[in-house]
């Protein structure tokens, strides 16, 4: 996660992130999302990227439908 982080930052991309990931220790994810917030990242809620991701325009991406129908039509 942080070497995505990191990669993301260093090729100009504003990055954000939710406290709700996942790491084998929580005080190593606790001190890596911190520093991460610090220096590379905004790191936000659970809540407030949902909201974000519901607020964007319907059809702002063009992606497949959901499930193995839709991994039929793009091939």
């Amino acid at each position: 996660m942080r070497a995505t982080v990191v990669d993301a930052f260093s090729n100009n991309y504003r990055v954000a992130l939710s406290r709700r990931c996942f790491d084998r220790s929580q005080a190593s994810h606790a001190l890596s999302l911190c520093d991460m917030n610090a220096k590379y990242a905004d790191v936000v809620r659970l809540e407030e990227t949902l909201a974000y991701i519901e607020a964007l325009p319907k059809g702002l991406f063009n992606l497949p439908a959901g499930g193995a129908a839709g991994l039929r039509k793009v091939g």
